[in-house]
């Protein structure tokens, strides 16, 4: 008897990793996006002046005192703006013949056509105070890649994060060393379309499946701040160090079929680490009268190893490097540039009390290399913190 219990639940182990194995679904860190990031080219792990360090670098929350976050809300808009006039035209009436060329000449214009929609908030909210951080965060996206008229991938979900963090502080002679870790458990629903533009304009569309991806996961982050003379700072981050995930797949939530039919699941270690440095400039405030209050020089290296790999599949290392400059005029105005995936970036934020109001406009690389799939990008951002 033992012996066939023993044989029953290697049977069912076994049948877990066969339904395991039925497809392969990649959980990649909500990246929680805002207006002011945007602006400055993307996430810099040396800043430690607002609520979102937090997020990227847990070596930052020894260096950031007492900061906290209530809900506000992010919009994200990005696609061909040029042709958006004529897209939300063809959309209205899509069984037109006429307006199948139309996107066809679009998309031969563009070399394809790439969109989404992004929500950050209105839930979410944190703290970082005792050189302990916590937030939970929320967004809803939207997804359409379009290479040609022949093929089209729509994604459409909702993400969860929720992130713990803790840093120890280590005065130093000229300065101070923050060494932190911190946790993401994570939360994803996502349906996903694959079909073609001519079949979603036809009266075809309804008989597509639409499966439904559900996720939990998590990741470990380990990072560390060095801040000098008041004026430089200096971090290094071990990104997802430690990551897995859980993933089980509905096949066709659109007739019905609500009940996963199969699995997926992985444990991995990984070799990610970002470093950045920034400059405070020491002094502005007193020669500008108060004119500009602070003025910021911010430079970023993501994935460094990964740089130094010659690895074809990989995106061109140009495209990992960011910049970004922040002045603040008068303690409320602030103008940011930046530079990501080699296009510009730029923005505009106001500051009265704890409400702050932010916009942004960049540009994207959705390729391998500098210049193949440009992508031009708006976000909006309303919060509260401080």
């Amino acid at each position: 008897m033992k012996k066939y219990s023993i044989l029953a639940i290697l049977l069912v182990i076994m049948s877990f990793a066969l339904i395991a194995q039925e497809f392969i679904y990649e959980l990649a860190m909500p990246e929680i996006r805002h207006a002011r990031i945007d602006a400055l080219g993307g996430n810099h792990i040396s800043d430690t002046s607002w609520y979102y360090s937090f997020l990227t670098n847990p070596g930052n929350i020894g260096l950031m005192g007492k900061k906290n976050l209530y809900p506000g809300l992010t919009l994200g808009l990005g696609g061909p703006i040029k042709y958006l006039s004529d897209i939300i035209a063809i959309a209205k009436d899509m069984e037109n013949e006429d307006s199948i060329r139309s996107l066809a000449k679009i998309l031969s214009e563009n070399k394809g056509l790439d969109l989404d929609i992004m929500i950050s908030g209105p839930i979410q909210f944190g703290s970082v105070k005792n050189n302990f951080g916590w937030g939970f965060f929320n967004q809803t996206y939207l997804i359409a890649n379009a290479p040609s008229i022949s093929y089209l991938e729509g994604l459409v979900g909702n993400e969860s994060l929720l992130r713990f963090g803790y840093a120890l502080p280590i005065p130093l002679g000229i300065g101070k060393l923050s060494v932190g870790g911190a946790v993401d458990l994570v939360n994803r629903v996502e349906g996903k379309i694959l079909t073609s533009v001519t079949n979603l304009m036809s009266d075809n569309s309804e008989e597509m499946p639409l499966p439904l991806y559900t996720s939990f996961g998590f990741g470990l982050d380990v990072g560390a701040t060095l801040s000098l003379l008041n004026f430089i700072t200096v971090g290094l981050v071990w990104d997802d160090a430690v990551s897995g995930y859980f993933t089980s797949r509905s096949s066709d939530i659109g007739s019905g079929e609500f009940e996963p039919d199969a699995s997926y699941q992985t444990f991995s270690f990984d070799w990610k680490f970002n470093l950045g440095a920034s400059v405070s400039v020491p002094g502005v405030n007193i020669f500008t009268l108060g004119v500009i209050s602070s003025l910021d020089v911010m430079l970023d290296l993501h994935d460094v190893i990964g740089m130094m790999a010659n690895d074809p599949k990989k995106r061109n290392p140009i495209l990992d490097v960011s910049l970004g400059t922040e002045a603040v005029f008068f303690k409320t105005i602030s103008l940011r540039l930046g530079i990501h995936e080699m296009y510009p970036s730029a923005g505009i934020g106001a500051r009265f009390g704890a409400f702050n109001l932010d916009a942004a406009i960049f540009g994207r690389e959705l390729g391998l290399e500098p210049g193949t799939r440009s992508q031009l990008n708006l976000a909006f951002s309303l919060e509260f913190f401080k």
